[in-house]
């Protein structure tokens, strides 16, 4: 059974436009909707947000982080991240 909740360290990273933290490949996710995308309810930096984590052609789990979100942390800054699941928000 998977957990409900995790944090987790991460590297941001630049991806095209978005800035990303990879999730370790420890972290179970099951994909619930189109894109491989998994909702969630996150938290960094103790700003909390409505998010999904994706997983890339390549098997990469990642959650984006919105500008409004993560403020001054930039490439290569190193966050915690909290995130549960939210799989209600996308409706069976």
């Amino acid at each position: 059974m998977m957990q409900k909740s995790y944090t987790f360290t991460a590297v941001l990273q630049k991806l095209a436009s978005w800035t990303v933290a990879p999730l370790p490949t420890t972290i179970e996710i099951e994909a619930v909707s189109a894109f491989g995308r998994t909702p969630v309810r996150a938290e960094v930096s103790g700003k909390v947000w409505s998010t999904s984590l994706w997983t890339d052609k390549k098997g990469k789990t990642m959650i984006a982080l919105p500008k409004k979100v993560r403020g001054t942390l930039v490439e290569g800054d190193v966050v915690e991240i909290s995130f549960e699941f939210d799989y209600d928000r996308f409706g069976s």
